[in-house]
């Protein structure tokens, strides 16, 4: 078995910034399609794919849906952080049955969990939160005062 027809029958794909053009990968797609079709597994991994409308509207939604693919449409490439954030939040609220995310807290220097219950966050902030420090910055929720410190030991 390939690592990618793994990835393709275990886990939900998103595909961001790929044409379809390898004949390989559509194929892997079909099959898959194929099995799920004609098993009672109900559990069928979906697989979506962020594209332009313009990638869209020259392949067609029945190319789409022939391979089992769902297309996530934008009009130009600066709508794909907000989309990403979209379904990222989306997905932590699924995960947590809940908006509000509740955070571990973990040693800075050994990584270790050191309590499960800590401060909590709505998913939107989460989000903000990483954004900001993947750009760099503290969140901007941050007031460099220790509000909340992790229980001692």
């Amino acid at each position: 078995m390939t690592p990618q027809i793994h990835f393709l029958r275990h886990y939900t794909v998103l595909f961001v910034g790929f044409s379809f053009a390898d004949k390989y990968v559509r194929d892997l797609l079909k099959a898959i399609k194929e099995e799920y079709r004609s098993s009672l597994t109900p559990d069928r991994r979906r697989h979506f794919a962020m594209m332009s409308t313009g990638l869209f509207d020259e392949r067609g939604s029945r190319y789409f849906q022939h391979i089992g693919v769902r297309p996530i449409l934008y009009k130009d490439h600066s709508e794909i952080p907000a989309l990403l954030g979209e379904l990222y939040i989306s997905g932590l609220v699924k995960d947590y049955e809940s908006d509000d995310i509740t955070l571990a807290w973990v040693d800075r220097h050994t990584h270790k969990i050191l309590q499960q219950n800590g401060p909590s966050l709505r998913s939107h902030q989460y989000w903000s939160n990483l954004l900001d420090c993947r750009n760099g910055g503290l969140p901007a929720s941050y007031d460099r005062t220790p509000a909340l410190q992790a229980p001692a030991g």
